[in-house]
């Protein structure tokens, strides 16, 4: 951050407390302004599943990575959809053969990349969905979720989140949909059809 003279400008939008945080405890602007992260709404909003579209329980788009949050999507994905024998499907990059063969071994189905414009009409398909944020990025941006949570929010899709911090708090997204974390366990509470 330190590498861009701000000095000529009025300030620093930001997308999260933190950043703004570190702008002004390392005096590099005048001013910060959290500006969160939304979802255009125009796309993202709730949506009836499409005409033979596959249905599930659960669905959950994101990248595997390299490591990085292994031990989270075990714990809240991977565990609670092969205890709960959930009809799940993940669509996403970067997933190595290991990281394919234990989506397969948890009774996951493995669908790659997805347009983002999609994605609504896979939300509207499934009963819940998931959010796990990569180790570095809950760690280094605490409290700041990544766009997902709001698409999929915005979708009307109930999400479930990995612990995350200052997340204890309910962040309400309009009137009626919140993000609301809790442990794995609370998928037993998700009605089966």
């Amino acid at each position: 951050m330190a590498r861009f003279d701000l000095s000529r400008y009025d300030g620093v939008l930001a997308f999260g407390r933190v950043l703004a945080d570190l702008y002004a405890a390392r005096r590099l602007t005048r001013r910060a302004f959290v500006f969160h992260e939304a979802a255009d709404t125009r796309l993202f909003r709730p949506h009836e599943p499409p005409a033979g579209a596959e249905r599930g329980d659960l669905v959950w788009i994101g990248n595997w990575g390299d490591d990085e949050r292994t031990r989270e999507l075990d714990e809240f994905l991977l565990g609670p959809v092969a205890a709960l024998r959930l009809r799940a499907v993940v669509h996403g990059v970067r997933y190595p053969d290991s990281a394919k063969a234990a989506l397969a071994r948890a009774g996951l189905l493995y669908r790659g990349w997805i347009a983002n414009a999609q994605a609504p009409a896979l939300f509207a398909a499934h009963r819940v969905t998931v959010h796990v944020p990569r180790r570095p990025y809950a760690e280094a941006l605490p409290g700041i979720p990544t766009i997902r949570v709001f698409e999929a929010l915005a979708c009307g899709i109930p999400l479930v989140s990995a612990p995350f911090r200052e997340a204890k708090k309910a962040m309400c997204i309009d009137v009626l949909w919140c993000l609301i974390c809790c442990q794995s366990k609370s998928l037993r509470a998700i009605p089966r059809s």
